[in-house]
């Protein structure tokens, strides 16, 4: 018989059964998603737009990433356009797919859509910091490792890779 460990409405839920000497963790999770609201200027010059979030506990360092997550029972495009706005407090315009089926957490085969917001409206404060930076900024917090999450270094790199060689829909 399986007995619920966690329910977080709308995020996840968890629950355990235990068979013999064995513990098995069953989670149910909608899909995974990361947005990262981008734009250029005038000059040229690319900038992102990444939220600052508390760890899982008060001791935990605040980590410089996308806006992501996941919401059960959502298409991604809808989920992403909803983490967008609880967290960053803006509302998309223009979504664009980056990469829409990448490996992520490999445990428990959980793939992550990353999308690009081209175009969107600040309506709120959100519930995380908004932080803007000069693309080359994000690419240098990469590089010392300031930017601690792989799937956000991951985002960064390649949008500087695209950017370089013309290939973003700006």
């Amino acid at each position: 018989m399986r007995t619920p460990l966690f329910d977080n409405e709308p995020y996840m839920r968890g629950e355990e059964e235990v068979i013999g000497n064995s513990r098995i963790t069953y989670v149910e999770t909608g899909p995974a998603v990361s947005v990262l609201p981008i734009r250029r200027e005038n000059d040229g010059m690319l900038y992102i737009t990444l939220v600052e979030e508390r760890g899982r506990s008060d001791t935990d360092q605040p980590l410089l990433k996308s806006p992501g997550g996941y919401l059960r029972g959502r298409d991604r495009e809808t989920a992403a356009e909803e983490i967008l706005k609880q967290k960053a407090g803006i509302t998309c315009v223009c979504l664009y797919a980056l990469y829409e089926n990448m490996e992520g957490f490999t445990t428990i085969r959980l793939p992550i859509a990353s999308y690009l917001v081209l175009q969107w409206t600040i309506i709120s404060v959100g519930t995380a910091k908004r932080v803007e930076m000069l693309l080359d900024d994000a690419i240098e917090m990469v590089l010392k490792q300031e930017i601690r999450d792989q799937h956000n270094a991951d985002v960064i790199m390649r949008l500087a890779l695209l950017d370089e060689r013309n290939r973003l829909p700006l």
